[in-house]
Parts: C-alpha cells; sequence; structure tokens
C-alpha cells in the first residue's frame, strides 16, 4: 500500500503477482501463497480496490487450480 501510494502520480495500474512459486516470495507469505491464503489475497485486493480503485486500474495474477472450476471458486 505504501509504494501505491508514493507512485500512485506516476503510474496507471498495480498488479498483485499472486503465482510466483519462488521461495523468496512464498516464505514471507507473498507470490504463491497467497493462493493458500484465499482471505488475505481477498483482503489485500480489496484494500487495493478501495484506496486506489478510483484512480487506478488494479488487478492480480493467480496460478490455475487443478481444474476450472477450482480457479473459478477462488476468484469468485
Amino acid at each position: 500500500m505504501e509504494a501505491v501510494s508514493l507512485l500512485q502520480d506516476d503510474i496507471y495500474g498495480v498488479d498483485v503477482n499472486m503465482g510466483c512459486p519462488m521461495k523468496f516470495s512464498t516464505s514471507g507469505g507473498m507470490g504463491a501463497a497467497l493462493m493458500k491464503d484465499p482471505d488475505n489475497a481477498r483482503n489485500i485486493m480489496k484494500a487495493l480496490v478501495d484506496k486506489f480503485g478510483h484512480k487506478l486500474s488494479v488487478s492480480c495474477k493467480i496460478r490455475t487450480l487443478d481444474t476450472v472450476e477450482e480457479t473459478l471458486d477462488y476468484i469468485l
């Protein structure tokens, strides 16, 4: 949030990477680790949209799950 606040006048959007499987991301609960914590992922996205959605594009990248249905359940 702080980084987006600092840059909001110089960027058009923010994309949260919830797909990175690298240990440096997942060990800190970031990247693909967010796929295992949908409540936290939802809270992050909601906070970004609530604060910046009127001005910036807010999106996220996720990994697909085992089935289309599971992936749709996750994003909805």
